[in-house]
């Protein structure tokens, strides 16, 4: 009898702690129908644009994204700005990995709350505070002062991690080459091999690259010297571009039988081709849409060809005589192929079209005339518009039709285009007013801004900020600004 109770007694402790184990789960047990229920939260974390708990931004709109989890399945993700009167809210794209873009701010604070659910309806949070500070369009952001001379043909490039790099010539030492935050910050800088130093560019792996007269200068991305190039016969070259294989491909600029080269430099240095061509003072170094190379010449004073070369040997693909030098420093290839010339060393200042069967489709002549600037590089619009500068702002439909002529004072050489269709060029006399202008497709003016400018063309960083290099007077002080600008670079075949 004894051991029938002790074995009974064994059995309720059992029981009860099978039953105990029940209630310590995350399930518990309906007393009517004997199904469990889920008590268990899902987590959510924000992880873009930043996993902190702020954010400040100078957009109107930002985007988010990050992971949400449970044991049970996440169903759904939503998003809430609790800071908007109108309760501004949503659904978020995906689950365990989440986003949204194009949440709309208002100016200050803006608490943003993303609440994922599971299907028994238990939610998890997190919470961003994005800051919007309203800047006004058109009003400097900063300046910084570099210790070399002023160039007025010298345009600033960006590296993919957002750092501008700008160079600047010396009468008393090398040229330089220096790299800024996007915050104004000077992170180092860097001396070029002679004093003299063309516009940078750079690599898609951060390699920054400079002409400094005749060599080519090649910068990693930490402001160390990775390599130096010459040019055979050393002379003075120019036109420095890249193709979309990383080749580096510059000419001789110079006049006479010294200066007929083109060349296509490898990424570690070393010489790809060399191509010597009947003419001399070679200008206007483009890469088209087929990775084909266009480089105009001058053979003698009668004979002006353009030539397309083979990026891969450097052989004479095709050419057009274009009937008059290209003064500027490049050309502009639109969505068709179709090929964008400035002419004008004559002082005709025409705008050639070249078809994609390589023949002059069409040419317009432009305001301006002998002992102003020939058209400066072109470019291209949202909307197929092409713009070149001569005495002012000149606008044209991608048949040569001019839509447009707006201003009459000296101008730079490029302009570059935003997204929203805003325009924006250089003054091209330093100290004139205003040096820098904004303006709308329709070519009304939207904004100027008196600031040291030169004769290239502006840079547009992703957040819509401007950069513009410049001096107050040729050859003095090198000045960089950074202004608040509209939206980011245009989706076109050549907004810049």
């Amino acid at each position: 009898m004894k051991s029938y109770i002790k074995i009974l007694c064994l059995l309720m402790v059992a029981m009860t702690l099978i039953l105990g184990g029940c209630f310590l789960d995350k399930k518990s047990t309906n007393s009517n129908n004997g199904t469990q229920t889920d008590t268990q939260s899902p987590s959510v974390t924000i992880t873009t644009p930043t996993s902190g708990a702020s954010y400040v931004t100078n957009q109107s709109t930002v985007d988010l994204s990050g992971t949400a989890s449970d044991d049970q399945g996440v169903t759904s993700v939503t998003w809430a700005n609790v800071s908007v009167s109108t309760g501004a809210s949503g659904n978020c794209t995906g689950t365990t990995n989440w986003s949204v873009s194009g949440i709309t701010l208002q100016a200050g604070d803006n608490l943003i709350v993303i609440t994922a659910s599971d299907a028994a309806n238990n939610t998890g949070k997190d919470s961003l505070t994005v800051t919007y500070t309203v800047e006004q369009e058109g009003t400097i952001k900063w300046q910084l002062n570099l210790d070399r001379w002023y160039n007025p043909t010298r345009d600033p490039a960006m590296g993919p991690d957002g750092t501008i790099y700008v160079t600047a010539t010396s009468a008393s030492g090398p040229a330089k080459l220096y790299a800024v935050t996007p915050d104004g910050t000077k992170k180092w800088e860097c001396e070029l091999s002679t004093w003299w130093a063309n516009s940078p560019v750079v690599g898609s792996d951060g390699t920054i690259y400079a002409i400094s007269y005749s060599s080519v200068d090649a910068v990693s991305p930490n402001g160390t010297l990775q390599w130096e190039w010459v040019a055979d016969p050393v002379a003075d070259i120019n036109g420095l571009t890249l193709g979309d294989d990383g080749t580096i491909y510059v000419g001789h600029h110079g006049s006479g039988a010294y200066y007929r080269k083109v060349f296509a430099i490898n990424p570690n240095g070393t010489q790809k081709w060399s191509i010597e061509l009947s003419g001399s003072e070679h200008r206007g170094l483009t890469i088209g849409q087929n990775g084909e190379v266009y480089v105009s010449s001058r053979d003698g004073e009668s004979n002006y060809p353009l030539y397309a070369i083979d990026p891969d040997n450097g052989s004479v693909l095709w050419s057009v005589e274009l009937g008059e030098w290209v003064n500027a420093g490049g050309m502009a290839v639109g969505s068709d192929g179709s090929i964008y010339v400035p002419l004008g060393a004559g002082g005709s200042n025409k705008l050639v079209a070249i078809s994609p069967n390589h023949t002059i489709s069409w040419e317009y002549t432009l305001p301006g005339g002998a002992g102003i600037t020939s058209p400066g590089i072109p470019s291209i619009g949202p909307d197929g518009t092409i713009y070149a500068i001569t005495t002012g702002l000149n606008a044209l439909t991608s048949n040569g039709t001019l839509k447009w002529t707006a201003g009459g004072s000296p101008a730079g050489h490029s302009v570059a285009i935003a997204s929203d269709g805003t325009i924006y060029f250089s003054g091209w006399n330093p100290g004139t007013e205003p040096d820098f202008t904004a303006m709308n497709p329709d070519g009304s003016i939207k904004w100027t801004l008196d600031i040291p400018t030169g004769a290239g063309s502006p840079l547009i960083g992703s957040d819509g900020t401007i950069y513009v290099s410049g001096g107050n007077t040729m050859y003095t002080g090198a000045v960089l600004t950074a202004i608040y600008g509209s939206s980011p670079l245009a989706s076109s075949s050549w907004p810049r």
